[in-house]
């Protein structure tokens, strides 16, 4: 006769058995006794471990409640005061300081779109003030101009 595995035992003291299993451990003294024995040895752990944490009471720490220094606390408020009279001309100037650089770097930026539209006007106003394309100039040699009409140079 086969005898049971100690997973199919476990499975059978956990309730997990197939009906195989709870056949065999019920006409089989040897494989009954090895499964007596298993869930025993269970048991005998439940009740200890419950048993511990019913009887363990955690440590308790007492810390002594600590009271602040006599000295320390009328300190505390001068410092502070000191403190704030300190910081807020520092940050005052900061943002002073922080303003004045950022209107001066606004000042240089329009100053140089001032400078480039000039730049720009002054080539346009070149551009159209001339009577003649540059491409044209050397035609205006064999056109003379009158009031308003002109002749051709060799024609009239």
């Amino acid at each position: 006769m086969k005898h049971l595995t100690e997973t199919e035992i476990a499975d059978w003291v956990t309730g997990l058995h197939t009906p195989a299993i709870l056949r065999h451990v019920e006409d089989c003294p040897e494989c009954r006794e090895r499964a007596r024995t298993l869930a025993s040895a269970l048991q005998l752990f439940r009740e200890s471990a419950r048993e511990w944490a019913d009887n363990r009471t955690p440590p308790v720490r007492m810390i002594p409640a600590r009271r602040p220094k006599p000295w320390a606390v009328r300190w505390a408020v001068p410092a502070v005061a000191l403190a704030l009279l300190v910081s807020v001309p520092v940050y005052d100037s900061y943002r002073r300081d922080r303003q004045a650089r950022a209107e001066t770097a606004l000042a240089a930026r329009q100053a140089a779109e001032e400078a480039e539209d000039a730049a720009l006007l002054s080539q346009v106003d070149t551009g159209v003030s001339r009577a003649v394309p540059a491409p044209l100039e050397p035609l205006v040699s064999l056109v003379s101009w009158n009031s308003g009409s002109w002749n051709a140079s060799a024609g009239q």
